[in-house]
């Protein structure tokens, strides 16, 4: 399967399809029957870093490279199969990375000065970012590290990998509490 770019991300969804993200490309779905990658109209300047699917909706959150975060649905039609969630400062738009955690929370890097973002699902299905007052009790958002990749385990557990120096967990704990 020949590509033009870095591989940003291969992802499998919980129906078995096979994602890809090429940097400086778009979505693009493994179609069995054909034996190639199907890209997925992509109408947007900015390109997308990482994908990570909803189940509860069949819906993927897709992170975007100096835009934020956006929801995309395949079923739906056009108008609405690209919905961007809420505006980002210019500060925290280089975002790489979009993981699930805890009770509907996904965490994404920000490469612009390594700080986590932590966002959460709303009762109607958007995603809302929370601040870095309530971001700090659930996350050490004070490290000012460039994580590269977030992996959260089967127990909370959260594995961070830094370009240079290391990998780092940090358990969650009853009381929401976090710790090195």
């Amino acid at each position: 399967y020949p590509i033009n770019h870095k591989v940003q991300q291969l992802y499998e969804d919980s129906h078995g399809n096979i994602w890809r993200i090429l940097w400086r490309e778009g979505l693009a779905r493994y179609d069995a029957v054909r034996d190639s990658f199907v890209t997925i109209e992509w109408p947007f300047a900015e390109h997308p870093a990482y994908m990570v699917e909803h189940r509860t909706t069949g819906s993927y959150w897709v992170s975007v490279w100096e835009r934020g975060v956006l929801r995309y649905t395949p079923q739906a039609d056009s108008l609405k199969q690209f919905v961007w969630q809420e505006t980002l400062p210019p500060s925290d738009r280089k975002l790489f990375g979009l993981h699930p955690w805890f009770n509907e929370q996904y965490l994404c890097g920000n490469l612009e000065d390594g700080r986590l973002l932590l966002y959460e699902v709303t009762k109607t299905d958007t995603l809302h970012r929370l601040t870095d007052a309530e971001a700090d009790q659930l996350i050490p958002c004070g490290a000012r590290r460039e994580y590269v990749h977030v992996k959260a385990d089967a127990d909370d557990c959260l594995w961070l990998t830094e370009t240079d120096r290391g990998i780092q967990a940090v358990e969650r704990h009853k009381g929401n509490g976090m710790t090195h």
